[in-house]
């Protein structure tokens, strides 16, 4: 397999921009825990469509909720959403980033550095703000502006 670099403009994080290649990666880093977790006797489900979690696993009466993270890059911070955020403070979650995948011109993904943080809760104060959203004023004008 080839290995494919990825070429990110200004000072992201390693976030991928091309939609198949994201999802490649994080299929690849998702079906990596489900299966580690199944391989221990987890019931392991994907919930992330849904959920503000990617992962709930259950074994003996206790359950698992995971956030997982897959990059091609090497990571040393993540992008969180604010329900991933909301939902690791109130809940016990653990946080698995599997970076350094590599990713083939065919989409076909292998290996990755696999870290973990059982009993995650990302601390407010180390959150940095990447992105804003911005309720528009009422009024504005319709059609093209005057110069």
């Amino acid at each position: 397999m080839r290995r494919v670099s990825i070429r990110t403009v200004g000072p992201s994080y390693g976030r991928q921009r091309d939609g198949p290649r994201r999802q490649a990666v994080e299929r690849h880093a998702m079906d990596l825990v489900l299966n580690h977790y199944r391989s221990h006797g987890y019931e392991a489900e994907d919930v992330g469509a849904y959920s503000p979690w990617a992962i709930t696993a259950r074994k003996d009466g206790t359950e698992v909720h995971v956030e997982v993270k897959g990059s091609t890059t090497t990571r040393e911070a993540i992008d969180l959403a604010e329900g991933e955020v909301r939902h690791a403070e109130g809940v016990s979650t653990c946080l698995i980033v599997i970076d350094q995948i590599e990713l083939g011109d065919d989409l076909r993904c292998q290996g990755g550095r696999w870290r973990s943080w059982s009993d995650w809760s990302p601390a407010r104060g180390e959150l940095v703000a990447t992105a804003y959203r911005y309720p528009l004023p009422s009024g504005g004008y319709g059609g093209r502006s005057s110069v």
